[in-house]
């Protein structure tokens, strides 16, 4: 049996909220969304917070074209240092040339890299406009949901 995710991360992958703003962010997000859990994961750098088996693809934000796994696998595991990724820059995609960041590569599903995460097993419920906009007030910068199956 696979267990279900739902993700709320700033959208700023270096942005590190207070702790007593992550905490009432996770508190209200529990209640409003009825979940089994919630935990909330803090690191020094960001990591990567996944979709799980919802991967199906990852494109260039510049060009559109799909990047092979066997380009972005290397790439992240290269880039992973001390439990994190310090480092996001993607100085060449190999598509385009083009310069971007890991983070805003065109995940499909949508992934994202945070040092903040909030994580609810089981939501009953899933956020909508005004729940994030109460979760971006909370926490004092914009977010992101990611939705993850693992």
């Amino acid at each position: 049996m696979s267990a279900y995710y739902t993700k709320v991360i700033p959208t700023d992958p270096y942005f590190l909220p207070e702790d007593d703003r992550l905490q009432k962010t996770a508190d209200y997000l529990l209640d409003v969304l009825w979940a089994m859990e919630v935990k909330v994961n803090v690191t020094e750098a960001p990591v990567f917070i996944d979709c799980g088996g919802y991967l199906e693809d990852i494109r260039c934000p510049l060009c559109g074209a799909s990047l092979e796994f066997d380009w972005w696998t290397p790439l992240m595991d290269q880039r992973f240092v001390n439990g994190g990724f310090p480092d996001l820059e993607i100085a060449a995609l190999p598509c385009c040339g083009g310069k971007s960041s890991m983070d805003r590569l065109d995940y499909q599903a949508a992934c994202g890299f945070a040092r903040a995460e909030i994580r609810l097993l089981y939501p009953r419920r899933q956020p909508d406009g005004d729940c994030l906009a109460q979760a971006e007030a909370l926490l004092g910068t914009p977010v992101r949901t990611i939705y993850s199956r693992i």
